[in-house]
Parts: C-alpha cells; sequence; structure tokens
C-alpha cells in the first residue's frame, strides 16, 4: 500500500511534513510493539495516554513514519487534520480492494454475540463457503481456530488487517461480534456490513457506559451511523423492542413480535424451530436464550445467500458455553456467564434438570462494575445449593474483596464459601460434589488466563476440571 498526494483528497487537508516523499508499507498500527519495517506507526489518543509518547519507541521497533495530528519533528509525518476522519476515510480506501472481496456480518447485544456468530461460522462452513469469524473466543479461519484474540472487536487498524488476511486467503465471508466499546472508541469506523443483528440489551459494562440509556444508544448506533443491507432485532427483548421502533430500516423478529415470528418445542436432546419465512432450526444446545441465537443466526445467514432452508446448530457446541464434561454420575458445565441477567438464566435452566444438588462456582471481575456484585450472589444462592465464590479476572483489585463484595448478596442460611484461588474453587466444588450433583462454574467460559495487576497466570477452567478429575482417577480418590 501507499500513500502519497494522490490520496489527499480523501483526508482534507492532509499533508506530509516531508513533501514528495513517498511511503510503501504492509500495514498500520497504533501499537508501537507491534512497529517493524513496512508498518505505519498511528500516534492516536488512548483512553489513558497519548500515541505520540510512544513514536520514539516506534521508530525503535522499525517504524518508517508516523500519521498524527501533528507534526513530529525530526520524523516523517503525514499530518491528518483528525484521527477520526482518516479512520473512516482513509482505511476504506487503503484497504478497498480486500473489502470488496469479503462481506461482513456484524452482531452486537450483551448477551449472546459469541454463539449467535458461532452459529453463523458453524453454519456458512456447512453451505461451502469460505468464512472467517472474529470475537470473544479467538480469530478463526475456515480451517478452525487459529489465533487468541484479546478484545472481542479488536483494534480498528489490526481488524483492517485480519480483514485484509482473511480476504488474501480466500475467505468471502467474516462474521464479527461488535461490542459497545469498540463501537463507542470508533473501531468499527468505515466499515458497510452485509448484515448486522442485534441480541439483546442487560446490565453489563455501566462502569463504562453509566447508565443504561446510554449504553443503549451506544448499541443503536450501529444501526444508523453504519451501512447495511439487512438488519434483525430481537424485538421480545424490551430495548430491542425500543431499537426496532427507533431505527424503521430493522426486520423485528421473535415469539411474540416482529415481523419475523417462530415457535419452537423441546425434545429429549434438541430444540426444534419453525420460522414464519420457513426456515427451521434443529437446535442441539439447552436454552431458551439460545433458541434466540439460532434465529438470529438462520436470518443472517439466509441474507448472505446461503441456500440451506432447514438448519443444524449447536450440535458440535460453542467455545465456553454451556460446555459439558460428565464425570461419574456428575455433570459439570462451563460457561461464560458473568452477568446477573446471564447467569439467572443459566441457572434458572440448570435448577430445571434432574438434579440431587446444584454447586455453583463463580466470581466477578475486577476494577469493573461493582454494583452486579452483590446481586450475582444473590442470584446464585436463590438458585443453588451450595456456593462457592472465586477470582475471575481481579486486575487491580484485591482477589478477597471482591469476594466479599459478592458475599454481601448471599441470603442467610444458603452455604457458600470463599476460595480466592479458582483452581482451589473448582477442586472444592468437585469434592462436593456426589451422583446426581450438577456443577456450574461460570464467568471464564473459553478464557485461557487470569488476568491480575499487571501479569496474566494461565488457566482456562476445562483444562483445570479435566487435569483435577484425571488426578483423582489416577489416585483412586472418585
Amino acid at each position: 500500500m501507499d500513500l502519497d498526494r494522490s490520496m489527499f483528497f480523501l483526508l482534507g487537508g492532509s499533508q506530509w511534513a516531508c513533501p514528495g516523499k513517498r511511503v510503501s508499507f504492509e500495514r498500520l498500527t497504533s501499537d508501537s510493539r507491534a512497529c517493524r519495517p513496512g508498518v505505519l506507526f498511528v500516534a492516536k489518543a488512548g483512553e489513558k495516554t497519548h500515541g505520540e509518547q510512544y513514536v520514539r519507541d516506534a521508530l525503535r521497533h522499525g517504524a518508517q513514519a508516523v500519521v498524527a495530528e501533528r507534526e513530529v519533528p525530526g520524523v516523517s509525518t503525514l499530518v491528518v487534520p483528525s484521527m477520526e476522519h482518516f479512520e473512516k476515510r482513509m482505511l476504506p480506501a487503503l484497504y478497498a480492494e480486500a473489502l470488496g472481496k469479503i462481506d461482513l456480518t456484524g452482531i452486537t447485544g450483551t448477551k449472546g454475540k459469541t454463539t449467535t456468530a458461532f452459529f453463523f461460522y458453524q453454519g456458512a462452513l456447512q453451505n461451502n463457503i469460505k468464512a472467517a469469524y472474529i470475537g470473544t473466543v479467538g480469530f478463526y479461519t475456515a480451517e478452525g481456530f487459529y489465533k487468541r484474540n484479546i478484545l472481542t472487536t479488536p483494534d480498528i487498524y489490526d481488524l483492517y488487517a485480519w480483514l485484509k488476511f482473511f480476504a488474501d486467503s480466500g475467505h468471502t465471508h467474516c462474521v464479527l461480534e461488535i461490542s459497545s466499546h469498540a463501537i463507542a472508541q470508533g473501531r468499527i469506523r468505515g466499515l458497510s456490513f452485509q448484515s448486522i443483528g442485534f441480541t439483546n440489551l442487560s446490565w453489563d459494562h455501566l462502569d463504562y457506559h453509566h447508565n443504561m440509556e446510554e449504553y443503549f444508544e451506544i448499541k443503536k448506533s450501529l444501526f444508523t451511523h453504519y451501512r447495511s443491507h439487512h438488519a434483525f432485532v430481537n424485538c421480545d427483548d424490551p430495548w430491542g423492542a425500543q431499537l426496532k421502533t427507533s431505527v424503521s430500516e430493522t426486520t423485528g423478529f421473535g415469539q411474540t413480535a416482529g415481523e419475523i415470528r417462530f415457535s419452537w418445542k423441546k425434545n429429549e436432546s434438541e430444540s426444534l424451530i419453525s420460522l414464519s419465512t420457513g426456515e427451521s432450526v434443529r437446535l442441539g444446545m439447552p436454552g431458551e436464550f439460545n433458541v434466540y441465537n439460532a434465529v438470529l443466526a438462520a436470518l443472517l445467514l439466509k441474507s448472505a445467500g446461503c441456500p440451506e432452508k432447514k438448519w443444524q446448530m449447536g450440535f458440535s457446541g460453542v467455545p465456553g458455553r454451556l460446555e459439558r464434561i460428565d464425570h461419574d454420575g456428575i455433570i459439570i458445565y462451563i460457561d461464560y456467564a458473568h452477568t446477573p441477567d446471564s447467569l439467572e438464566k443459566v441457572l434458572a435452566l440448570l435448577s430445571q434438570k434432574e438434579h440431587k444438588q446444584l454447586i455453583t462456582v463463580f466470581g466477578c471481575t475486577g476494577d469493573r462494575d461493582k454494583g452486579k456484585r452483590p446481586e450475582m450472589g444473590r442470584i446464585a444462592a436463590r438458585f443453588s445449593d451450595f456456593v462457592i465464590i472465586t477470582s475471575d479476572d481481579p486486575h487491580r483489585e484485591d482477589p478477597l474483596a471482591i469476594c466479599r463484595d459478592v458475599a454481601k448478596g448471599i441470603q442467610k442460611g444458603v452455604p457458600y464459601e470463599v476460595r480466592p484461588g479458582r483452581e482451589e474453587a473448582i477442586s472444592l466444588a468437585l469434592k462436593k460434589a456426589q451422583k446426581g450433583s450438577i456443577v456450574l462454574i461460570a464467568g471464564k467460559g473459553h478464557e485461557r488466563f487470569q488476568i491480575f495487576d499487571g501479569y496474566e497466570v494461565p488457566m482456562n477452567d476445562r483444562e483445570t476440571v479435566e487435569s483435577l478429575l484425571k488426578v483423582r482417577r489416577d489416585y483412586g480418590e472418585d
């Protein structure tokens, strides 16, 4: 890719600090640590620091020039009128060839983004469409898992680079999970979508968005500020109904509301869903919430041109979403539920299954919305026979202090224990479980690390369970 004066008309007044110079590069980045020869460093403002502080570091790593809103003395600089303008106008122009070869599907909402996106990804592959996935559980090519992902929606420069990589390797579709943070921080600027979908909205990220109304407006802006050919909204969700009312160019779906209606019935091991548009879905994952995820995925797949009328979803599972492990009459579920609403839905579902005892292990993230901690404790206690409060990602907070905040919501008479060490907490749950018990390990799902103050520790709930069970088998403790 090249930046020269022939492209300046896109940038309204931009100029090189070194006149007449032409710069060729492979990609752009706002992370100075990712710079190397062939990379252009973008010195933009972050939440806590400004990229101008890292220009020298970028140059040491091999960056050959800098994009900034003012000239950096002694450095080849493309001075742009504003970063927002640069990202919205220049990035689509630079990546136009790649973007022209790949259709994008975007999914937003509090819960269900990962499951819906993964249903779409799997359904596209089943229809011989070479699709990629970007979201909470990582980067996936048509061949499967490719790389871990730190953010649900990557930084804008990484996102464009990934889309180019997918397009250049022959992928014709990519499904993206789009977080509220990504929308608010402009990480999807300049992109256009084949289809977008809204799952639901519930209490989450209020440390960032301050209140539900602000949170909703951010989600809504995906439907009002970005181009898409099709937009689908869950109208059985109160916030979805409000979105449908305020944005006319959307199609609503639901059991009781929207232009597209569906009904479903549950058999022993699957749910059968019928849509008023003629599609049907066999769903291999439990829970009414997953029925909504499957319906949205089917509508998005249809809009993407998949000819299938009878879908099969969820039979191969979704990483960290009600992943099941059976052991000697005990059923263990690993789930990403980390909000009051999602924890309540999962526990309500599991409490309906035949069991002698329901044990719940969970924690809350540090440096985040503290208001939900006692509420999640209350929910866990209401459905569980025994609760074990542990760590999630403590970040800079004291793990024990977080656990104490959660314990404030535990009702008197409900047995619980606090084990800040997550492996110790899971071990305790397995020791207390008997034949006929259900154990839910909630909060981290697919994640492979715990995040503390400035460092990460390898930790995966499924691997921990399997390792502990292996020890029990090897030493005859079962």
